[in-house]
């Protein structure tokens, strides 16, 4: 999921998620795959686990796209 889809998305299922283990391979990029400006107090790392506050964030496979996996 883009991670610019992500906070709407995971918010309303905080709930549902509970404590389960969530692996987070997101990356705050732009549609044209350049940087997001989050600021300088936290990062995409952090706000994640923040969404979810009961469940266990695993942060990985962010560093591989998409259109590798798929090959």
């Amino acid at each position: 999921m883009p991670y610019t889809a992500a906070r709407d998305t995971l918010v309303p299922l905080a709930a549902a998620i509970g404590n389960k283990i969530v692996v987070d391979a997101t990356n705050p990029l732009n549609d044209d795959r350049s940087p997001l400006q989050l600021g300088e107090s936290t990062s995409a790392g952090e706000n994640v686990p923040d969404w979810l506050p009961q469940a266990r964030v695993v942060k990985a496979f962010n560093i591989i796209f998409a259109d590798i996996m798929t090959k």
